[in-house]
């Protein structure tokens, strides 16, 4: 692990709540509204996870999930940053089945499945696999205008310290999700 990281992929603050209590280790992506060509690329295999309450929903995910969630930023003008990821395989999915068979994997209900499987159905939609870990200090940053918006990467313009991280998820329980999930989405 690198010692510092200025960029950030943007996610549904209650997917960063579940990530770092180690209860999920994979996104979900296709092409984001700003993107250059409107599709999602991996622009960093490591970055930060900047929590965003934008277009955040809790019809779209299980109990106790749907519970939790809360749709407005508890400080507007600031956010905090309490997880790094390693992304450790990009699996492309290409039938619902291989979704629905993961879906205790995932906080989002059957639902979300099926839109994002379902969106834009010409674009692919990848899975992502990430190694997390939770920095030591979190840090409260300013929300500035330029991270706000449908774009899925922000750089900060001061590096944050990835000293003393921890992995959210032991390396037992990590190892077997990630196998399971190549496996069965390779052969999808």
């Amino acid at each position: 692990m690198k010692s510092s990281c200025s960029m950030a992929l943007k996610e549904w603050a209650i997917i960063c709540d579940a990530i770092e209590k180690g209860e999920q280790s994979a996104l979900l992506r296709k092409g984001g509204i700003r993107e250059e060509g409107g599709v999602f690329r991996i622009q960093e295999r490591d970055f930060l996870l900047f929590p965003t309450f934008e277009h955040q929903n809790s019809g779209l995910l299980r109990s106790p999930w749907r519970e939790r969630v809360s749709l407005s930023q508890p400080v507007p003008d600031r956010v905090i940053i309490s997880l790094y990821a390693e992304v450790t395989k990009v699996l492309q999915v290409v039938d619902e089945d291989s979704l629905n068979k993961h879906f205790d994997r995932f906080i989002w209900n059957d639902n979300y499945l099926k839109i994002r499987f379902d969106f834009n159905p010409y674009d692919p939609l990848y899975l992502i696999i990430l190694r997390a870990y939770r920095l030591a200090k979190r840090m409260d940053i300013p929300m500035l205008q330029e991270y706000s918006g449908c774009k899925s990467w922000v750089t900060f313009a001061d590096p944050i310290s990835l000293e003393g991280a921890t992995p959210c998820m032991d390396d037992d329980s990590f190892n077997e999700m990630e196998s399971v999930l190549i496996r069965d989405f390779k052969n999808s």
